[in-house]
């Protein structure tokens, strides 16, 4: 009803009345393949947001350890930390670099993983690089 008052409308969607039935489905099998390849990387790119978040909590956690600890070998525990806290499902762990700024005393830390795709290895992207950093300052 609406589309019979404006003929702007009605020559909009006139094109689309004119398709047939084998037309749609053509193009809907078209579109598909895009459309599965987005749901994909949306689901990918979560898994990998969850890895990330796993990541930074377990340095946080491995950062705080080490600062509180303040030996020589505090390295050693935030790694143990680390490794403690980042869940098993994320195997291989990945390797994370410690430092003391030992002109201010504070402790930072970076560790880099990779999230591997499942989707998104149809077009050629087989992992997601993740990356980060946390630091501490000593009291």
């Amino acid at each position: 009803m609406f589309c019979q008052r404006s003929p702007a409308l009605r020559g909009l969607f006139a094109p689309f009345t004119r398709w047939s039935k084998e037309s749609i489905a053509i193009y809907s099998a078209i579109a598909f393949l895009p459309i599965m390849i987005a749901v994909g990387a949306a689901v990918d790119y979560l898994r990998a947001e969850n890895y990330k978040a796993a990541m930074q909590a377990a340095l946080d956690a491995a950062i705080l350890s080490g600062g509180r600890d303040g030996s020589a070998d505090w390295t050693q525990i935030a790694l143990n930390t680390f490794n403690a806290k980042l869940s098993s499902k994320y195997e291989p762990l990945p390797k994370p670099t410690f430092v003391l700024d030992s002109s201010t005393g504070n402790y930072s830390g970076t560790v880099m993983g990779s999230q591997p795709t499942s989707i998104l290895g149809i077009i050629n992207i087989s992992s997601i690089s993740v990356t980060v950093t946390a630091a501490a300052v000593a009291d």
